[in-house]
């Protein structure tokens, strides 16, 4: 598109990076990288045989249907009325009015399915609804690392990696927008204090207790993938809203932490961590 400039490369050459772009080559001090997927060369994860490595992947549709089946102003974040037999597997709709709504196609699992599954499964969902005929004004697409590694960034880079390159997103649920303005606001602080000589690879802290409880989450998960709705339905159901919002903020307190573990199903989970005593050795 007119006037993007797109990046091809870049490098570290002394104490400069050499950014490489359709334009022409760009040095700087400092190299941010945003681009999401997963952690590159600058930044690295030490893995265990206990750790679950998943992306959570999907398509969307922004679409324009006959009639009106959308709810304005409500979100449906996890709609686990769709097949589960593929894993963990649920709809996103975020609707602009009643006859407009982004529709993604969702999946956790190890891998990312052919285009068109997500898009019949889009197709599918609006059909059940009836939707009638539908115009698709926009397409997106993305996958969210689901790692329970431990993230380390390495030191004396002038490559800064930022969101879901640091590991910002939370394992269990893939959310990082919280995380991502932390990093956001302690990396514009160390660039403004040192008129961008330095900066900090830096990912939000996470408690003992979060860091476990999303290992145990996704090992359930990875040993019972079909009852994902067991797990998220009574989360959105049972937990009110704000301290759900606090707990995957990771600002929860002991209080909201209770609420969430009395929402899952207790017997199946603690089972799972029983189980898997590496879990116990990897999160303390």
């Amino acid at each position: 598109r007119r006037g993007l400039t797109a990046l091809r490369s870049f490098g570290e050459r002394g104490d400069r990076v050499i950014v490489e772009t359709t334009r022409g080559p760009v040095s700087t001090r400092l190299f941010v990288d945003a681009r999401g997927g997963r952690a590159h060369a600058h930044a690295a994860r030490t893995e265990s045989d206990a750790d679950v490595r998943w992306l959570q992947h999907f398509v969307g549709h922004v679409v324009r249907a006959e009639r009106p089946i959308f709810e304005p102003g409500v979100a449906t974040l996890m709609d686990f009325d769709v097949p589960q037999d593929e894993g963990p597997h649920f709809v996103y709709v975020l609707p602009t009015d009643a006859n407009e709504a982004l529709v993604e196609d969702t999946y956790f699992s190890a891998a990312v399915l052919p285009r068109a599954r997500y898009e019949a499964g889009i197709t599918a969902w609006l059909d059940r609804r009836g939707a009638g005929a539908f115009e698709v004004l926009r397409r997106e697409a993305g996958a969210i690392p689901m790692v329970t590694a431990p993230h380390r960034a390495l030191a004396r880079s002038r490559v800064v990696a930022l969101g879901q390159r640091s590991g910002a997103a939370k394992a269990s649920s893939g959310y990082a927008f919280q995380f991502i303005q932390r990093q956001c606001d302690v990396l514009a602080d160390v660039i403004a204090a040192t008129g961008g000589r330095e900066a900090l690879a830096w990912t939000p802290p996470r408690s003992v207790v979060a860091t476990f409880l999303d290992r145990v989450m996704l090992s359930f998960l990875r040993s019972s993938p079909t009852r994902a709705p067991d797990v998220f339905v009574p989360l959105f159901d049972q937990v009110p809203a704000d301290a759900l919002a606090r707990f995957l903020s990771e600002e929860g307190s002991a209080a909201d932490h209770l609420r969430v573990m009395a929402a899952v199903p207790r017997a199946a989970v603690l089972g799972e961590a029983l189980r898997s005593r590496a879990l116990w050795l990897r999160s303390r």
